[in-house]
């Protein structure tokens, strides 16, 4: 069985049966706001398989990838409050103290 993604994790731990149609599209889109950050994380840890690699013949081609720390912050706040919201229209606080934030470390 192939590993799950962050946001296909998230996703599977968030949804539950009976779920709004608004609350689902929110959980979605907190699942690939995780799964984006979790390819940011990649590449700003160096894993060498998450950069492009491109060969065209005998031409040398550059990819240059701005603001990749950016972005990760942007995803990062995206992700804290898609789930604050989720949580929210839960009519539930988020579990656990700030130290068990999901997206501290990514």
């Amino acid at each position: 069985m192939p590993v799950k993604t962050a946001g296909q994790q998230l996703v599977e731990e968030l949804s539950a049966d009976g779920d709004p149609f608004s609350l689902r599209f929110l959980i979605e889109q907190a699942g690939q706001a995780a799964d984006f950050l979790e390819r940011l994380s990649a590449l700003l840890n160096g894993d060498r398989e998450a950069w492009l690699s491109v060969k065209i013949g005998a031409k040398t081609v550059e990819v240059v990838v701005n603001n990749v720390l950016v972005q990760h912050r942007q995803q990062a706040d995206q992700l804290r409050k898609l789930l604050g919201e989720i949580h929210r229209q839960r009519g539930a606080t988020p579990p656990g103290d700030p130290d068990d934030d999901p997206t501290q470390g990514l």
